[in-house]
């Protein structure tokens, strides 16, 4: 894949390129702010709106919670310069898909001006973003590829919060081009997940303690503590059978696929289908939402296959999601949220995803489970 360019990014808008810095190890794509007419290898791809002065092939815009992606010489539509940070971040994802679309047809046709809301709203209902917000605690179940870059966006997110990461892995090579926080000298001494994103992401009001044990572990030796969110963001030693069967509060999963997909989900307790439900776990459903399956064979290891940039998008929309109902409360509305990145536009698919006949949800007493789960969002009515 040394051949394959992707163009000079133009990044001006709040340090955007780190995005595609972190998902190009290899220096396949340029980032620049200068002579971007001479780059005859690719498509030229600016972020920002006029202080972004150049002759491009595509411009992205933040726009609130997302983003817009014009061709290069059409005409702007309406979008807001107060785009907050969670929109930054989808722009800096959304101009590293563009490049791995062009990269994977280079007779793409023309394109087509889409917004990309990872609330799946349109943009006069999307919700006020409040600065300094205190997401409260929250319990970060594995910091691999969705969960190191979640952590990462919520620490330059402006929030408060205190983050408890869980994760027994360490860094590895294949990491390097999918977790941001994680760089080429923890690959080498095989540094642990929790730490290096407890050093790296931390910051005043936004607190990490690091815990490198799988999530069986922690509860045995910490018990499962009294947090207002979780987000199961691990997939080893069956570790979501063991997270439903801790009484989780209001959760978070997100996972990306083998063929562009991105799914991020929210379990309201005693309401939506349980984190089982969502990883297939009971036979009565069998929806298709595990991680990337590909295993790819690297030095005897054997490490999940997808496209760099998945991740970090997984990651930004699960950031966007979450933050929407913390900030508002609301937790109506379909709770599965799947997206095609493939597609021209970033078609998106949402579902309502309901305890299966056989979930571990309806033998909970509800009085107990409200009194054990501490959460700010309620379990939710009887089924």
């Amino acid at each position: 894949m040394s051949s394959l360019d992707g163009g000079p990014l133009v990044a001006r808008w709040r340090g955007l390129g780190s995005v595609l810095k972190r998902v190009d190890p290899c220096g396949l794509i340029s980032l620049s702010e200068h002579g971007v007419r001479e780059w005859k290898q690719g498509p030229v791809i600016a972020i920002g709106g006029d202080e972004t002065a150049v002759d491009c092939d595509i411009r992205v815009l933040p726009d609130l919670w997302g983003a817009q992606v014009f061709p290069g010489d059409a005409d702007f539509l309406p979008y807001s310069i107060n785009a907050n940070p969670i929109g930054a971040m989808i722009a800096g994802c959304l101009v590293a898909r563009e490049t791995f679309a062009r990269l994977s047809t280079p007779t793409k046709a023309s394109l087509n001006p889409y917004r990309f809301s990872p609330l799946g709203r349109p943009r006069n209902e999307e919700p006020a973003w409040h600065e300094g917000f205190d997401l409260g605690r929250c319990l970060v179940i594995g910091v691999g590829g969705v969960g190191s870059n979640l952590v990462h966006f919520l620490s330059n997110a402006g929030i408060l919060a205190s983050i408890m990461a869980v994760d027994f892995d360490t860094v590895f090579f294949t990491d390097l081009n999918r977790c941001i926080p994680f760089f080429y000298e923890d690959a080498v001494r095989g540094a642990a997940k929790v730490d290096v994103v407890k050093d790296r992401c931390s910051r005043v009001g936004f607190q990490i303690d690091a815990k490198r044990m799988d999530f069986a572990e922690f509860v045995h030796q910490e018990g499962r503590g009294s947090f207002d969110t979780w987000y199961a963001l691990a997939n080893e030693r069956n570790v979501m059978w063991s997270i439903e069967n801790n009484l989780p509060p209001l959760t978070w999963c997100a996972a990306t696929s083998p063929n562009w997909g991105v799914t991020v989900s929210r379990h309201v307790p005693l309401r939506d289908g349980c984190v089982a439900c969502l990883d297939s776990l009971h036979p009565a459903r069998k929806p298709d939402l595990a991680c990337a399956d590909g295993e790819i064979q690297v030095a005897g290891k054997n490490v999940m296959g997808s496209l760099p940039f998945l991740s970090a998008l997984a990651a930004s929309v699960l950031a966007a999601r979450s933050l929407a109902v913390a900030m508002t409360g609301d937790t109506t509305g379909p709770n599965l949220h799947s997206i095609d990145s493939k597609s021209p536009t970033l078609s998106a698919f949402t579902t309502a995803l309901v305890p299966s006949a056989d979930c571990v949800c309806r033998t909970l007493p509800r009085e107990l489970y409200s009194q054990m789960i501490g959460s700010r969002v309620s379990v939710g009515g009887p089924h």
